[in-house]
């Protein structure tokens, strides 16, 4: 049951069982529910107060029934009635209190909650304090009925009976409204446009509902509306259970303009929340599985107003940037986990996917085993998906749901489309195209397009293009059969064409159809007017109506003004005919030269040159080398030899070996300001052979690896060498190219980042390819490492999302899973799992580790946890984690020997009220005496870490708030909790309310006393508070604090 639903069944409870007194605040609780739902951060504090009105309601109706009036004792019965009474009236100010309040933020347009926790705290504490009174008042009048003869009619029996078991009902559910204002409003939150937007941005950029303008636009009015007539559609549609629908077709059937009919459709429906993305294999962002799923993730954790987010992803958030974005991007894993769950909170979710077949091949298949987990695990969930009908997605969805694109389906949707190209047609013509020629094209067009919407649309702009009834005619009869022979036909034609023509379309598709990113008019019209074969630029001399032109229908711009092809069925059909490795080549070339000799042209030409060279440079300078790695792919996949003029820009650009050039220097200062770009790797960047390996080049520059003058050993300023910067690069033939030259595959890595073995660099990105190769080439798999955060290469696999693709794999060659590390941040595989691997999303890993093996209680000789419960604890999103641990048999007073906790309850203590609580209902020691860390204690390391909650939990748990400390850096909790830069008076306050000795002499640490480590490093203001409290418990050690105040005044008066 919803919360919806529980408040509804809560409040109908009320009105049922006091119809006279309850109906007029339910009225009110009603208008604000409804309204509340719309601003889903007041919904939280907002069922706070709801509960109590609620069941005060019932509480009132009770003694009513009870205690009627009686002549004989009416002095006590009008002091019960006169308390009833001030409850109704409580009742009705807290409603007419946030209606108002509602009101005022409505008309300001305001989108601040309208209901905050100060009210709810002042009329929870007003609804406290006159519960014991209406309680004592009932009380007296039951001492009074007991002296009497009480009558209580049938009717008041029943009516009592059916109220009391109303409470029962209401007391289910009061639990779980019990903790509403610290639980609900974590769930959404409102934040500031800037913050907002950053998380927004972090989570994915990719612009969704631009798309789907684009998708939308040129789409012919009620067109696809057969798709909805189809039975399998509207059982799919209706039905309770969560399924998978496929709509297939041949390419040019329209699918993604009927995509972005059904969207439109859903759009308009309320009560369900739909997300979409549309694949595009031109654009490499569109085809990655993670990021279909971030997009998703972004779509269904904001609300539709675009200004509150859901906790669960402000939770990862936060985590990763606590943790300095170690881990920059959501993983896949993540991904699937967060929308897994993102999913759940809405009454019904609808998944839209268009073009799977547009999606990365090889991730395909994963995809769909995704989603058919989802449908299996998740209620009220629908997925839509089209695409082609390529052969291992048809195997994998010819069971689902599913509807292909005939012919006849969309004879209707042509038969529009072309009449209303023909119509718009007519506006600009002199003489209008007669009723018969019109039914003449609208009928050959249908007879010969086969339901290929791309061949009717290039048929009749076609056709539309000629003046002359005969020529139109004459056209009719010979127009081309299919797809391909339109195709050809075109580029003959584009090929017979006027010499400037014929060279500005080639380099349009060609840059088009390699770009690696969506090219606007202005950029394509700048990128056809450069020269790949010359070492100069040159400024524009063609507009974008000339490339149209030139391209024959075969290129389109849209309303954004982006130029695209007009279906991906052209961009096969060239790849095809050219091969794109020439594509590739040439705007890496074009790239390189601009790179070199922008900076000398920039005065010599317009203010609008220049803006149209800093555009490009911005292309220029985040693609150049991803046009390389492609063209060395493409090429060596048809076997053809290596540019000689791309190889030698690339090595004018990069300069030597030895020393690189001023080119690249300065591409490297740009690349500094480039979010996720692996500018550290590149360092320093006097060494260009760093880029080389780190892109992947193994061909490229020719001169370079034909004389083998790279030294393959060398390493980077953070100290990992080439091999690893070549297996960072993912490219399997670049690293057979390393070792081939000679590359220590075993080569101990000693510094501080790096990532310790090739090995583990491979494992640390999940890439079972590159680890097999290594493995197979001789690779340690337990080679302990000297340097960097894993110290091992499993470690490395358990600690990164991505990397978990390979835990299994190694496991299965043969990875000590309990091997002792001697460096790193973690100190086992376990351990890193808890750590990075913690969070309901994502505690998998920890499972599959234990299940291998892992001891669960391993006394860790490095890194900063001690054990993997320390670990778990140490993680704010550790609980889940921490359950699983325990119940594994971990030992929740286990004395670590090493990290700088000393004990899972300090780890938690240090700011995890959650896990703190955790800990110690699992029995964790609150006093015991710790051996290694940097507190000493549980209490010390909450106070150190300002953490005011955990501190709280801990002295309820009997924390010994004078404990003598043995090990850590500060002696006693007092002494942590001010020797905090910036400490907390709210807690050092708590400390001295629960008895905490500022006298007290510290046997351990940093300092011999408490003023001592606050003289050292408190405020003024604080140290002056403790300094007041020494004197006042100090009268008669008068030289003590004599001393003290002394040394207060110096430093003061200093």
């Amino acid at each position: 049951m919803t919360w919806l639903e529980k408040l509804k069944a809560i409040g109908d409870i009320a009105v049922n069982a006091d119809q006279i007194h309850s109906r007029l605040p339910w009225a009110g609780i009603r208008m604000l529910f409804l309204e509340a739902t719309a601003d889903r951060e007041t919904m939280g504090p907002l069922l706070v107060g709801l509960d109590k009105v609620l069941y005060l309601i019932d509480l009132c109706t009770v003694y009513e029934l009870l205690y009627p009036y009686d002549p004989k004792i009416e002095h006590t019965y009008h002091n019960l009635e006169a308390t009833v009474i001030e409850v109704y009236v409580l009742i009705l100010q807290f409603l007419r209190t946030a209606i108002l309040a509602y009101e005022r933020s409505t008309k300001t347009s305001t989108s601040a909650t309208f209901w905050t926790l100060d009210y709810i705290n002042d009329y929870n504490a007003r609804f406290e304090a006159i519960i014991p009174r209406i309680d004592y008042e009932a009380q007296n009048c039951e001492r009074c009925y007991s002296r009497l003869d009480r009558v209580i009619s049938i009717d008041q029996v029943k009516r009592l009976k059916r109220v009391l078991e109303d409470m029962e009902r209401v007391k289910a559910h009061q639990n779980e409204f019990r903790n509403m204002n610290s639980t609900f409003p974590n769930i959404w939150r409102f934040l500031d446009d800037g913050k907002r937007e950053d998380v927004l941005r972090w989570i994915s950029d990719i612009p969704f509902e631009d798309h789907h303008s684009v998708a939308r636009t040129g789409r012919t009015a009620n067109t696809g509306g057969w798709l909805f007539q189809q039975r399998v559609f509207q059982d799919w549609q209706i039905s309770d259970d969560s399924m998978i629908f496929w709509l297939h077709g041949i390419p040019g059937a329209g699918k993604t303009k009927l995509v972005s009919r059904v969207i439109d459709e859903f759009l308009q429906v309320q009560g369900q929340k739909l997300v979409y993305f549309y694949c595009n294999r031109n654009e490499g962002l569109r085809r990655k599985p993670k990021e279909i799923l971030r997009s998703f993730v972004k779509q269904l954790s904001i609300t539709d107003d675009q200004t509150v987010i859901h906790e669960s992803l402000l939770q990862v958030y936060m985590d990763k940037r606590q943790r300095g974005f170690s881990s920059t991007d959501l993983s896949l894993e993540e991904s699937e986990a967060l929308l897994a769950q993102l999913i759940s909170i809405y009454p019904k979710t609808i998944l839209v996917l268009d073009a799977l077949d547009e999606s990365e091949e090889g991730s395909r298949q994963g995809l769909i085993s995704y989603f058919s987990r989802l449908v299996e695990q998740i209620q009220n969930l629908k997925i839509f998906i089209t695409s082609r009908r390529d052969e291992d997605i048809a195997c994998r969805l010819k069971s689902k749901a599913n509807v292909g694109i005939n012919a006849t389906d969309s004879q209707d949707d042509i038969a529009k489309f072309v009449s209303q190209k023909i119509d718009e047609d007519e506006k600009n013509k002199a003489t209008p195209i007669s009723v018969e020629l019109k039914y003449d094209i609208v009928r050959i067009i249908l007879d010969k397009s086969q339901g290929i919407f791309q061949w009717a649309a290039l048929q009749v702009t076609e056709l539309l293009s000629l003046d002359l009834e005969k020529d139109i005619r004459e056209r009719l009869g010979c127009l081309p059969a299919g797809l391909p022979c339109a195709y050809n036909e075109i580029y003959q034609r584009i090929l017979e064409s006027k010499a400037s023509k014929l060279k500005i379309a080639m380099r349009a598709l060609q840059w088009v159809i390699c770009s690696e990113k969506p090219l606007t008019a202005d950029a394509l019209v700048f990128l056809v007017c450069q020269d790949p074969e010359i070492d100069t630029l040159i400024a524009p001399y063609v507009d974008i109506r000339f490339i149209l032109e030139s391209c024959s229908n075969l290129l389109v711009m849209d309303s954004r003004q982006f130029c695209h092809l007009s279906h991906l069925s052209v961009n096969e059909y060239f790849e095809n005919l050219w091969g794109i490795a020439i594509c590739h080549a040439n705007a890496a070339k074009i790239c390189l030269t601009l790179m070199l000799v922008a900076n000398n042209q920039y005065s010599q030409e317009s203010s609008m040159y220049n803006v149209m060279i800093d555009n490009f440079l911005a292309y220029a300078t985040q693609h150049w080398f991803l046009h390389i790695r492609r063209y060395e792919y493409y090429s060596r996949n048809t076997g053809d030899k290596i540019d000689p003029r791309l190889s030698q820009l690339v090595e004018r650009f990069l300069g030597r070996v030895e020393e690189s050039g001023p080119a690249y220097r300065s591409w490297c200062e740009r690349c500094e300001h480039l979010p996720g770009f692996p500018i550290e790797d590149l360092k320093p960047f006097c060494n260009p052979v760093l880029a080389v390996c780190r892109f992947g080049f193994y061909r490229i520059p020719l001169t370079w690896w034909e004389s083998k003058c790279i030294n393959t050993n060398q390493t980077n300023k953070a100290g990992n060498s080439l091999l690893v910067l070549t297996v960072f690069s993912e490219n399997e033939y670049a690293v057979q190219k390393l070792l081939s030259l000679g590359a220590d595959i075993n080569g101990q890595l000693d510094g501080l980042l790096c990532s310790g073995s090739a090995l583990g660099a491979a494992a640390s990105i999940g890439n079972r390819d590159i680890i097999k190769l290594l493995l197979s080439a001789g690779a340690q798999i337990n080679q302990k490492h000297a340097g960097g955060i894993y110290g091992g290469a499993l470690v490395a696999s358990v600690a990164n999302p991505e990397g978990r693709k390979a835990t299994q794999l190694l496991l299965d060659s043969g990875a000590e899973i309990n091997q002792e590390l001697d460096c790193g941040i973690f100190g086992s595989a376990l351990a890193a799992a808890a750590a990075r691997g913690a969070g309901g999303y994502n505690s998998t890993i920890s499972q599959s580790l234990l299940r291998a093996g892992a001891n669960v209680n391993q006394a860790l000789t490095s890194g900063n946890y001690g054990s993997a419960l320390a670990a778990a604890a140490s993680t704010p999103i550790g609980h889940e984690t921490i359950k699983l641990l325990l119940a594994s048999g971990a030992n929740v007073n286990q004395r670590l020997i090493w990290g700088k906790y000393g004990s899972a309850l300090a780890a938690a203590s240090f700011g995890s009220p959650a896990n703190t609580s955790l800990l110690l209902d699992a029995g964790a020691d609150v006093n015991q005496v710790l051996t290694s860390g940097l507190y000493g204690s549980a209490l010390a390391a909450a106070a150190y870490s300002q953490a005011k909650h955990s501190v709280q939990l801990l002295l309820n748990a009997g924390a010994d708030v004078n404990q003598k400390l043995t090990a850590g850096l500060y002696g006693s909790a007092l002494a942590a909790a001010v020797a905090k830069q910036g400490a907390d008076e709210e807690i050092v306050q708590l400390l001295l309310d629960a008895g905490a000795d500022v006298n007290q002499k510290l046997s351990s640490g940093l300092y011999s006393n408490v003023l001592e480590a606050a003289r050292a490093r408190t405020r003024r203001e604080l140290y002056e508070i403790l300094l007041g409290v020494v004197i006042g418990k100090n009268q008669r050690n008068f030289g003590y604090t004599s001393l003290e105040a002394g040394k207060y005044k110096d430093r003061k008066s200093a």
